[in-house]
């Protein structure tokens, strides 16, 4: 009789839709980190496929800022955008596609507003103690204008993930490690 081989290529192969663990080594920022920058870290867990372990826990990962986005004045909020290249299993950098993970900063809409309101606040102070009635509108709106141009002047929040932060992603298409 005779003994056939195991098929290790579907033994050592993690499928689409399979969960990579990752902790990052260092911190990624939308101050720091520029779009097609690259950052490491390692496997949280050993990522298993039927049971099988097929890259240890601390098997070292690298990934891509796919997109760093500041936002801007006003409208838009900041956001990193990243997803892992390569997984390095005894030595050999194997290239794996893996969806993306997104983190969003916090909005920055309450704050705006109150800024804006503060502004129409004192400014109709100053113009009511100036000249009454007609002075406290006259005093709001140009408040208001002061309170915008704060608004204007200064960005939102950033996106900080600190180091050894732990990420999932998905991979997106099968891969032979």
């Amino acid at each position: 009789m005779a003994v056939t081989e195991p098929d290790y290529a579907s033994i050592y192969s993690g499928p689409r839709g399979t969960a990579v663990k990752i902790r990052t080594d260092s911190t990624i920022s939308t101050k720091s980190a520029q779009t097609g920058e690259a950052f490491t870290g390692v496997l949280a867990e050993p990522l298993k496929v039927d049971g099988e372990v097929v890259a240890p826990r601390g098997a070292a990962v690298t990934g891509l800022v796919a997109e760093a986005d500041e936002g801007g004045r006003v409208k838009g909020v900041a956001s990193l955008t990243l997803r892992l290249t390569k997984i390095t299993v005894e030595g050999k950098a194997v290239p794996v596609e893996t969806g993306v993970f997104v983190k969003n900063a916090p909005t920055t809409k309450k704050k705006d507003a109150i800024k804006g309101g503060m502004g129409a606040g004192g400014g109709a102070v100053v113009g009511a103690s100036a000249g009454g009635g007609k002075g406290a509108a006259i005093g709001a709106a140009s408040g208001a204008g002061v309170g915008t141009a704060a608004q204007v002047m200064t960005k939102g929040q950033r996106v900080r993930i600190p180091s050894e932060t732990r990420l999932t992603f998905t991979l997106q298409q099968a891969v032979r490690l």
